[in-house]
């Protein structure tokens, strides 16, 4: 059941932890369950946050940076393609409920052109279904809002560190 080695990836039914919110420390990587990060070696994986909700990317994405992650953003699923053909990302964070382009059809769409950047699936949707369909086309992880801070932090870790091995 478990992808790339970990039971935990995608947990049997919808696991629903905690809303994310500022008390959940976005000011510093340790408060956030990064860790310490090098910052200062130009080693920062780019992650590219796919989510249309503003309230929502816009905490993760000053997380991310907080972190010392690189983040970008983009709001459709056109737009997702589109970076992500470009090469010289790390990892993405997919919302399935796009105002374009539905996210299970980005990931069918990005891996019949042969892109293999880790998606981390970050959705309201907890139908099964949804669950099971992202993991067939290669969810390493599948979260629901609201969603805990550090289940993203650890998901983001092992996609991270599986693409550098």
């Amino acid at each position: 059941m478990g992808l790339a080695g970990s039971a935990r990836a995608i947990p049997a039914g919808p696991r629903v932890v905690t809303g994310i919110s500022a008390a959940d420390g976005v000011d510093g990587a340790d408060a956030l369950g990064f860790g310490a990060m090098d910052q200062s070696s130009g080693d920062r994986p780019t992650v590219l946050v796919v989510e249309d909700d503003t309230r929502i990317s816009d905490f993760i994405l000053k997380g991310l940076r907080a972190s010392g992650f690189g983040a970008e953003l983009v709001t459709t699923g056109r737009e997702a393609i589109e970076r992500l053909l470009e090469g010289d990302i790390a990892v993405q964070i997919l919302d399935l409920g796009l105002p374009d382009i539905d996210g299970l059809e980005v990931m069918r769409e990005l891996a019949e052109r042969g892109v293999t950047v880790p998606v981390v699936v970050v959705t309201a949707r907890t139908d099964p279904r949804d669950r099971a369909e992202a993991t067939a086309l290669g969810a390493r992880f599948y979260l629901t809002k609201p969603f805990a801070w550090r289940e993203l932090v650890e998901a983001l870790h092992s996609c991270v560190a599986s693409r550098r091995t």
